[in-house]
């Protein structure tokens, strides 16, 4: 997703976000001054709250949406 404005207003940025069956190791929040955690979560169980890039990113894995998007860009922003 390539999203307009972060909450932090610092400007662009490319959230990725992906789907797995399995995985290994320990999952780690890097950023704690950013995110309340990091977790693995069901996709009929989406986490609340959560930030609005985010949820759109998931809801969208969710649905079979577009697996690329933008988030906050005006529609005459190319």
């Amino acid at each position: 997703m390539h999203v307009e404005q972060g909450f932090d207003q610092a400007g662009q940025f490319v959230l990725f976000v992906f789907a797995t069956d399995t995985w290994t190791g320990e999952l780690t929040n890097t950023e704690p001054d950013k995110h309340l955690a990091a977790q693995w979560v069901s996709g009929d169980r989406l986490p609340e709250p959560a930030f609005p890039t985010a949820m759109q990113a998931l809801v969208a894995y969710r649905d079979g949406s577009p697996s690329v998007s933008r988030y906050g860009w005006s529609a005459t922003t190319a």
